[in-house]
């Protein structure tokens, strides 16, 4: 049986097609569980009725904990032999699961489908590479393709598990960051994992929304929660012998975190909020790490340089307790629209209220 996981939270205009396309499918041994998320609207009423019409239906309502705490809920409630996730926006074709499922295998822990992404806010067409990935027995480079290079996305989507991999997964780590969970549970599930299957079926519609429950935050004070998952992602790290590759997940982590401060209105909370990575040895020695082994790290892993600049500007921001070190690098990765010198330093001299970029250069 397959457990199906959808987080709702104010979905009423949407939900109806993303549960119809689970009601709709060739394979019919399936459970639905519906994790209403403190939904304000009528999205409850909407989870009951579907609930009252196909016993297989499960409604379950929660107080507004976020979208990774109504995941969460569903892995716990699930009794399936397979976990897929969906979001409330999103909908299935309607032989996802037929054809998922017939791509398993006895050591195959995860089979991922292509997706075709849609809305009214233009966004990239991605193709995962199709193939199979080693985890067990190559477990250092796995996660380096599947975080730092996103070979199959950062999302929870899409992706049909097995049971006990993301049970023990989201057992172990109890993640609240306000965004970004996705990709720290990836982080996990990874490392159980003996091996991946990527087919090039189609078996997911993806609607880009900028108000979806994924993508939504309120709160800008990131790097406390985010700096926590990192250190509690250590023990994980050190229990599966994967050390080696810490420095480069705790950057991609960040890095996650770190995208949400741009403009303006994150200036004062990234200021305000740097102070928990320059109080925090474990970071320091992380980017330490990673500058001292560059070129191992370069070789092994197909480091991109755009890492090697992020490590470079937290360490320099660190010793100098100075954030204006990690921005001088950091938009180099994450904003596109800044391809110059000349722009890169307006940028960083606006976002900071700074007019003398020569006083800080090397």
């Amino acid at each position: 049986m397959v457990s199906v996981i959808i987080p709702v939270y104010n979905a009423e205009d949407y939900l109806g097609r993303c549960v119809d396309s689970i009601m709709g499918q060739t394979f019919d041994d399936w459970e639905l569980l519906l994790i209403d998320d403190g939904s304000t609207d009528g999205s409850g009423e909407l989870c009951k009725r579907y609930a009252e019409k196909d016993d297989r239906i499960i409604y379950i309502k929660q107080e507004n904990k976020g979208a990774g705490a109504a995941r969460k809920r569903g892995v716990v409630e699930a009794t399936g032999e397979y976990v897929l996730f969906i979001d409330s926006d999103d909908y299935l074709a309607a032989d996802a699961f037929a054809v998922l499922l017939s791509e398993f295998s006895e050591d195959i822990d995860c089979v991922v489908g292509q997706h075709r992404r849609f809305g009214a806010i233009s966004v990239k067409q991605v193709e995962f590479p199709v193939g199979v990935l080693d985890t067990e027995n190559n477990r250092n480079q796995a996660m380096v393709l599947e975080t730092l290079q996103s070979r199959y996305g950062q999302e929870l989507w899409n992706k049909l598990y097995r049971a006990t991999i993301v049970k023990e997964a989201f057992e172990t780590r109890d993640i609240t960051v306000p965004y970004g969970e996705d990709s720290l549970y990836l982080i996990e599930l990874y490392i159980r994992m003996r091996k991946i299957r990527c087919i090039p079926n189609i078996t997911y519609h993806y609607e880009f929304r900028g108000d979806s429950l994924t993508r939504r935050t309120k709160d800008l004070k990131l790097l406390e929660p985010f700096s926590k998952e990192c250190l509690l992602l250590k023990k994980t790290l050190k229990e599966f012998s994967l050390e080696e590759v810490e420095p480069l997940l705790f950057l991609h982590i960040l890095k996650i975190a770190l995208s949400k401060y741009r403009g303006v209105e994150g200036k004062e909370c990234l200021i305000k909020d740097f102070s928990v990575l320059q109080d925090n040895v474990e970071f320091y020695n992380c980017a330490k790490s990673f500058l001292k082994r560059k070129g191992y790290f370069k070789k092994k892993y197909a480091i991109e340089p755009q890492h090697y600049y992020q490590a470079l500007g937290l360490y320099k921001a660190i010793v100098k307790r100075d954030i204006w070190y990690y921005l001088k690098w950091y938009p180099l990765n994450a904003d596109k629209s800044v391809s110059t010198i000349t722009r890169i330093k307006a940028y960083i001299n606006k976002l900071l209220g700074r007019g003398d970029y020569a006083r800080h250069k090397q």
